[in-house]
């Protein structure tokens, strides 16, 4: 019995000290070089976009279906309005992976307010769990980034339509989402920037959800600490110092398991004035809360909105004058 409990002993600490050299020679041989993801956004070239079809009822919204398209495929888009004439305000939407431009159904038909949302580059299939996520990683990080620019154009588009008032085109990230709107109003400075459920600190996210599937603990930290190498070009703590001036809305809850709470106050960290916090009930968003949670979020969205805009005239001088450094929405 003795020896069979050595032996045991013996292996667990062989296999952790396999999984530790691995880890350490990946994050040694792929590590990519950092990059500026803001200067990459602020200078790639747009990615053509067509309108696939268009619905609509008399009273009711109309949805059109879009598609932008790059050499390694397509990202599909939504686009809702209300009826009317407007112009209205824009909320430009990037949740989880597997949310995509769903999100349009999401938020609801009932505020005065257009929404697109944008499916993930390479069909949002991925699932990022346990060890295979970080085998996942190069190719997510070319998703990151081919994501991040039809968000971009997408918010383009829209706000050239002349039934949006385009100086009121606001982006949204959710979950995953938020890193890359972040990156995207550093880059093109909307008129405001709301993150929901979001984070920041890509190691402590990692690790996180590697708990579950790597019991042991230097193993773990060696495939967080290389996650999080892949993924550094989206970094929040990057990238939102450098959208000041933009208002910024953190959407999060105290209960959330699905994220550590030391990613929700790093990412809160990161932001600056103008800035609000409101947290809701209730953990993570998930697939059985998103209509509740996000119809919720948009009513907080639009009263913040509003007080951002009749607040007084510094914030929004503050956001037009970041707007005419940064970006041309």
């Amino acid at each position: 019995m003795q020896r069979a409990h050595h032996f045991r002993k013996r292996r667990l600490l062989v296999a952790t000290g396999a999984c530790a050299g691995a880890a350490a020679g990946a994050c040694f041989l792929f590590a990519p070089a950092r990059h500026d993801v803001v200067q990459y956004l602020q200078s790639a070239a747009p990615m053509p976009l067509q309108v696939q079809g268009s619905w609509s009822t008399p009273g009711m919204p109309e949805t059109t279906l879009l598609s932008l398209h790059d050499r390694w495929g397509s990202v599909a888009a939504a686009l809702r309005f209300p009826p009317g004439p407007g112009p209205f305000p824009a909320l430009i939407i990037l949740g989880g992976l597997r949310t995509g431009r769903h999100a349009v159904d999401l938020a609801g038909g009932e505020h005065a307010i257009a929404v697109a949302a944008l499916d993930w580059a390479g069909g949002g299939s991925r699932r990022l769990q346990g060890p295979s996520t970080l085998l996942q990683l190069p190719g997510l990080r070319r998703d990151l980034r081919r994501t991040a620019v039809a968000l971009r154009d997408l918010a383009r588009f829209v706000a050239r339509d002349p039934r949006v008032d385009s100086t009121q085109v606001y982006v949204l990230g959710a979950s995953l989402g938020t890193p890359l709107a972040a990156a995207v109003t550093a880059a093109a400075a909307p008129a405001g920037l709301v993150l929901l459920y979001g984070f920041a600190d890509h190691a402590a996210a990692f690790e996180h959800r590697l708990r579950a599937s790597v019991p042991w603990l230097l193993p773990r930290w060696l495939l967080a600490q290389l996650g999080a190498s892949l993924t550094a070009d989206f970094e929040a703590r990057r990238t939102l110092p450098r959208a000041c001036g933009t208002p910024v809305l953190v959407v999060s809850s105290p209960e959330d398991a699905a994220l550590p709470r030391r990613c929700r106050e790093a990412l809160w960290t990161a932001t600056c004035a103008p800035r609000q916090r409101v947290d809701l009930p209730g953990g993570h968003i998930d697939a059985g809360r998103d209509a509740a949670v996000l119809q919720q979020a948009t009513s907080v969205i639009l009263a913040w909105l509003d007080a951002v805009d009749t607040g007084g005239a510094p914030a929004s001088e503050a956001r037009r004058a970041a707007s005419r450094r940064r970006g041309d929405l």
